[in-house]
């Protein structure tokens, strides 16, 4: 259940492991089912729940765990965020939180979450179906209760013939 799953690119860091798995994985268990965990915004950049996706993403790329051995770090490194990432940490860590979540890509959250419009979600949450994710977690992100649910119920309307399961 991977977060920051990027699914053109979660092969990079999820590939190996994954084969390894399934290549023991027992025939009677079935396939594996590639679960994702998927922050949800309606809106871009500037909206509520985006900036919320934002400060989610300078926390765990600036300050889980120590700073050598942050996995989320890693992820974005490996994603291609070297430099945002060193900026996000050395931030996040001096205190300044807000100006690490500015220093989140913009790219990087939409190679990860669904935000923006029913347009863009539906076609954010084709490109995971593509990558053979089965489950979809969403994470909905906004101080509103209610923009959060609308959020939730626009990705289930475009969900609705496809797949992933919606969790």
């Amino acid at each position: 259940q991977p977060m920051f799953f990027a699914p053109e690119r979660f092969r990079d860091i999820w590939g190996e492991p994954l084969d390894r798995g399934g290549d023991s994985r027992p025939e009677h268990l079935g396939p594996l089912d590639i679960h994702a965990q998927v922050p949800l915004a309606a809106g871009g950049p500037g909206s509520p729940g985006y900036e919320a996706i934002k400060r989610h993403y300078a926390l765990y790329i600036g300050g889980m765990g120590a700073p050598e051995r942050n996995f989320y770090y890693r992820v974005a490194c490996a994603y291609g965020f070297d430099s945002a990432a060193a900026e996000i940490q050395k931030h996040f860590l001096s205190g300044a939180k807000d100006v690490a979540a500015q220093r989140v890509p913009d790219e990087l959250i939409e190679m990860t979450a669904l935000v923006g419009d029913s347009a863009s979600m539906a076609a954010q949450l084709d490109r995971f179906t593509a990558a053979g994710v089965g489950t979809v977690y969403l994470i909905p992100f906004d101080d509103d209760p209610t923009a959060r649910a609308a959020a939730v119920t626009q990705v289930l309307d475009e969900a609705r013939p496809r797949t992933p399961t919606i969790a």
